[in-house]
C-alpha cells in the first residue's frame, strides 16, 4: 500500500516500498502458492503474489523503469473466477452482476500484467536488449487481441446510461494501462539505437510515420479516458500511478500550442488535463511538483531544440508547405509533427527523446545525454523550418489558464502550511 502513497518523476520511493513488499511476500513463500492449492493458505498467497506482480508491472510501465520481478515471476497459475468464488454474492457494496463483472476485470488485468511484463524501456533509456521488430509487430498483434476482447467484455457496457460507477473507473484504468503500453512498444521504434544514431532512417521510411500515428492515437485515447473519467466526477479514486501517465500526453499538447495556435479541440484537452492535473493536486502531495516539473521539461525543450512555430505568413503555393494542423480524430498530432519527422528526423527525435528521458530520470536531459547524432542538431543546416525560441503568444504554458492552474497550485499549497 505504501507505494500507492508517492510517485513523482525525481522520487523513486515507491520502488523502495515496493521491495520490501516482495521481499515479506517472498519470506512468506508467496511466490511458490501453487504448492499449496485448493487450500485457504495458497488462496491468500496467490492474492498476495499477484498483487506484486502487477504493481510491480504498472510502476514499472508508469516510471519507465524495468520491473523488479524477473520474467519468470510470471510463470504461475493465472487468476481465476475460482479465486473470487466467496466473495460474489456476499459483496455489502456491489450486487451479484456488479461484482463478478469486477472479478473478471481483475483477470482480465492478470492478463495484461503477463504482456507487460515482456514489455522493456526503451533501449535509449535503460540498459535493456532492444525489441527487435518481429517482437514490435507480435506484441502490438497481442495487445490489441487482448483489448478486443476486453473492450467487448468490460468497456461497451460502460458507454450505456445508468453504467455503475465502478465499472466506469475500472474499465477506464485497464484501457489507459493498454494505451500506455502501446504508447511505450510504439517509443521502441521511435527511439531505436538504429534511428537514434542515424541509421536505418530509410528502412522502411514509412516505419517512423506508422510509429508516430500510432503513437498518437495512443496519447489520444488516455487523454479521452481521462476526460470521461473526470465528467463522471471520477478522477478523485484514480491511484497516484496516474499523474504519471497523464503526463505524456499533456506535455505533447502543450509542445503542440506553442508550435501553433491552439484550435478548440485542443483547447479542450489542454483544460481537461489541467483540471485532472489540479484534482490531483488536491489528492496527493507532491502533485504540485510534478506539475512543475512538466511545465521544465516544456521550458527546457523550447529553449535547448528549439521548437519551430507556425505562422500564417509562412504559407505559399507551394503544396508542400507545412500548414496549419487540426486534431483530427486518428491522432493528437498534426501534420507538422509528421512533416518534421519526414524533413528533419534529427529535432523530432531529439524531441522525443528529450520527453522519455525526463520523465524516466526525473531530469531534463544534457547535451551528452543524446546520441552523439542527436547532439549535431543545432549545427545541421538543411532544416525546413523557421525556428524560434522565443514564446509564442498563444502558447498554452503562458495562458491565462495555465497561469491561473499555477496560482491555484501556490494558493493551495499556502493553504495547507
Amino acid at each position: 500500500m505504501l507505494t500507492y502513497r508517492t510517485i513523482s518523476f525525481m522520487d523513486k520511493k515507491p520502488l523502495y516500498w515496493l521491495s520490501i513488499a516482495i521481499h515479506y511476500a517472498k519470506s512468506a513463500d508467496a511466490h511458490r502458492y501453487h504448492e499449496k492449492q485448493d487450500t485457504r493458505e495458497g488462496g491468500l498467497l496467490k492474492r498476495l503474489w499477484w498483487c506484486c506482480v502487477l504493481r510491480d508491472r504498472i510502476l514499472a510501465l508508469a516510471l519507465r523503469q524495468s520491473p523488479l520481478l524477473s520474467p519468470t515471476a510470471y510463470n504461475c497459475p493465472e487468476l481465476s473466477v475460482a479465486d473470487f468464488a466467496h466473495e460474489i454474492g456476499t459483496s455489502r457494496v456491489y450486487d451479484g452482476i456488479v461484482k463478478r463483472l469486477i472479478v473478471q476485470i481483475a483477470i482480465a488485468l492478470g492478463d495484461l500484467g503477463t504482456l507487460l511484463s515482456e514489455i522493456p524501456p526503451a533501449p535509449s533509456l535503460a540498459k535493456v536488449r532492444e525489441l527487435c521488430r518481429d517482437e514490435i509487430e507480435d506484441l502490438t498483434m497481442r495487445l490489441d487481441k487482448w483489448y478486443d476482447k476486453t473492450y467487448a467484455m468490460f468497456r461497451l457496457p460502460t458507454l450505456i446510461t445508468g453504467a455503475h460507477e465502478s465499472l466506469i473507473l475500472f474499465s477506464n484504468v485497464l484501457c489507459t494501462y493498454y494505451h500506455a503500453a502501446k504508447t511505450s512498444l510504439y517509443n521502441h521504434t521511435l527511439l531505436s539505437r538504429d534511428f537514434l544514431e542515424g541509421e536505418q532512417l530509410d528502412d522502411p521510411p514509412n516505419a517512423r510515420i506508422v510509429a508516430h500515428k500510432s503513437l498518437g492515437c495512443c496519447l489520444r485515447s488516455i487523454t479521452e479516458n481521462m476526460i470521461e473519467l473526470k465528467d463522471s466526477g471520477l478522477v478523485q479514486y484514480l491511484p497516484v500511478t496516474f499523474i504519471s501517465f497523464a503526463a505524456t500526453p499533456f506535455i505533447w499538447y502543450l509542445l503542440q500550442s506553442h508550435i501553433q495556435n491552439t484550435d478548440g479541440d485542443t483547447q479542450r484537452d489542454l483544460d481537461a488535463h489541467l483540471d485532472v492535473m489540479n484534482q490531483f493536486n488536491r489528492l496527493y502531495d507532491n502533485a504540485t511538483s510534478t506539475i512543475k516539473y512538466i511545465q521544465g521539461i516544456v521550458e527546457h525543450l523550447k529553449i535547448s531544440v528549439p521548437l519551430p512555430t507556425y505562422t500564417a505568413s509562412s504559407h505559399g503555393a507551394d503544396e508542400h508547405v507545412v500548414r496549419p494542423a487540426t486534431l483530427i480524430e486518428e491522432s493528437w498530432s498534426s501534420d507538422t509533427w509528421a512533416d518534421m519527422l519526414l524533413k528533419d528526423p534529427r529535432m523530432y527525435l531529439r524531441i522525443a527523446l528529450a520527453v522519455e528521458f525526463s520523465l524516466a530520470r526525473g531530469r531534463c536531459p544534457a547535451e551528452e545525454d543524446f546520441p552523439q547524432w542527436l547532439r549535431d542538431h543545432r549545427r545541421h543546416e538543411d532544416e525546413p523550418y523557421s525556428h524560434s525560441s522565443s514564446t509564442r503568444g498563444n502558447s498554452s504554458l503562458n495562458s491565462v489558464f495555465f497561469s491561473e492552474a499555477m496560482e491555484d497550485f501556490a494558493d493551495e499549497d499556502q493553504e495547507v502550511l
